[in-house]
């Protein structure tokens, strides 16, 4: 099911951190909940426009994803304001939310 532009505002608008952070990341790249919370820090590559999944269950789950405007200014945010490995972590052990 696809999200209409209208539709996808309106989720993003209500959502709260990080949940708008996590939404909008995999509308724009087409990653998986679970690889978005295991983003980690030394697989961003900004300057280069992308970052790398290391994760997965196959050789194609492990890929470059390429990024655009709005996930690069997600990520660049979530740089700057995360201090540990995972730019989603949890609340008691800044391991990812989800293993």
């Amino acid at each position: 099911m696809c999200l209409r532009i209208d539709e996808e505002k309106l989720y993003l608008l209500a959502a709260s951190q990080p949940l708008q952070d996590i939404a909008c990341l995999m509308v724009e790249t087409g990653m998986r909940p679970e690889e978005v919370y295991r983003i980690h820090r030394e697989n961003v590559y900004l300057d280069k426009g992308y970052l790398f999944n290391p994760y997965g269950k196959t050789k194609a789950a492990r890929r470059k994803v390429w990024l655009n405007d709005t996930a690069s200014a997600v990520l660049s945010r979530r740089l700057d304001k995360i201090e540990g490995d995972y730019l989603f972590p949890g609340r008691v052990d800044g391991k990812p939310i989800v293993r």
